[in-house]
């Protein structure tokens, strides 16, 4: 009985264990959800994972889509270290930073957490220092006469010329410059211009307050016109003369006129100038005016040519030479040289008693010998002047 048993048990266990054994090379044990869950994400469109870089003033927006839901946070070392942190759950990770106002490089963590596995990822972003404070100013100022060039120069904060870009705007037009890293815009305006700039840095761009926008006034420059006056017969002046200079613009605005006369310069608050004629100074000179008027505009007048002639210089000589008191005086005059024909007349010392000629005309011949001519002198005259005046010039003399 007892070996029965024994055998049956033997032969009961030795077709289980072949059953087991049979079944264990097509047994698959599943361990997936053992394994922990690691997240990831399909869509970074907003914030690259490379450095990026955004303008002081400027926020920062962080949106990732997940293949799942997760929890998440961002941890970010601005303005200070942990200075940023945020987080959430849910598929999608969409937090836009407070306003970046301090100019540095700074780090954000993102970080994913699935089940037992975390997924991360460091952004590294440069705020750029946007300028700020920026001014404009004029040189020699915002009100100029018309052809000035004028210097504006821009300044602000976090602008730095050589590397910044600056855009310069007349009339809120572009104008194109040599250098766009300038900070100094030289021109020429017209009255009523308005100037105005704006200026990039590291892609951050700032644009002049229309406030501080220069509107410039313009003036005009004075036009002087100038003439000559005591003009002999043919417009020349006569040497040792006194010759006038006017200024006849008739601009009650001018306030000082500088006289150029043969190139020497005198500054007077007359529109009258003076001088005496010197042939061997001034003939073929030129003379002009240059005036400037009560905004300190200036303006060159029109240039006149100084022509000067020379005085006569016939010799006059009493024949015989001594001629008794009351007798008709003779007088013989030579040497015509010069332009001629020449008049003749005889006065007192004081020039205010003409004595007549009486045996020759007055009008000499242009080339001729010595001509006498015949003078009814007073008696008691004890001297004579003879003024001899050269027609073809208009010049006189006197002897």
């Amino acid at each position: 009985m007892k070996k029965f048993s024994l055998f049956v048990l033997f032969a009961v266990m030795f077709f289980v264990n072949n059953s087991v054994f049979s079944q264990s090379s097509n047994c698959i044990v599943d361990l997936s959800s053992y394994w922990a869950s690691t997240p990831d994400w399909t869509n970074f469109s907003t914030v690259p994972t490379s450095a990026s870089s955004v303008c002081v003033g400027e926020t920062l927006t962080f949106n990732i889509t997940l293949d799942g839901t997760y929890a998440w946070d961002i941890v970010g070392n601005y303005p200070n270290p942990n200075g940023y942190i945020q987080g959430g759950n849910g598929n999608v990770i969409n937090r836009t930073t407070p306003m970046l106002t301090i100019p540095g490089n700074y780090e954000f963590k993102i970080t994913v957490y699935g089940t037992g596995c975390n997924r991360d990822t460091t952004l590294h972003v440069e705020v750029l220092g946007a300028p700020t404070n920026l001014t404009l100013t004029a040189n020699p100022g915002n009100a100029v006469c018309a052809g000035t060039d004028v210097e504006f120069t821009a300044v602000a904060t976090n602008a730095q010329p050589g590397s910044s870009t600056y855009k310069w705007f007349v009339n809120n037009s572009l104008v194109t410059v040599a250098d766009n890293t300038s900070n100094i815009f030289n021109y020429t305006p017209s009255h009523g211009q308005t100037i105005t700039y704006s200026v990039e840095n590291g892609g951050c761009v700032a644009t002049l307050s229309p406030a501080d926008e220069i509107t410039m006034t313009v003036y005009d420059n004075p036009t002087p016109v100038v003439s000559f006056d005591n003009l002999n017969l043919n417009n020349h002046f006569c040497n040792t003369q006194i010759a006038t200079i006017n200024e006849t613009s008739g601009n009650a605005n001018i306030t000082s006129w500088q006289y150029f006369i043969a190139g020497t310069s005198t500054t007077t608050t007359s529109n009258t100038r003076d001088w005496t004629i010197n042939m061997a100074q001034h003939d073929g000179q030129d003379a002009y005016v240059v005036v400037t008027d009560g905004q300190g505009c200036t303006g060159t007048s029109n240039v006149l040519t100084i022509n000067v002639d020379a005085l006569p210089d016939l010799s006059v000589a009493p024949i015989p030479s001594n001629t008794c008191n009351g007798e008709e005086m003779k007088l013989r005059v030579s040497g015509f040289t010069g332009m001629g024909p020449w008049d003749l007349e005889v006065w007192n010392t004081a020039h205010t008693i003409e004595y007549p000629i009486m045996s020759s005309t007055p009008n000499l011949p242009i080339n001729s010998g010595p001509v006498d001519i015949s003078v009814d002198v007073p008696y008691g005259t004890p001297f004579v002047h003879v003024k001899i005046k050269d027609n073809g010039t208009g010049c006189e003399s006197y002897y």
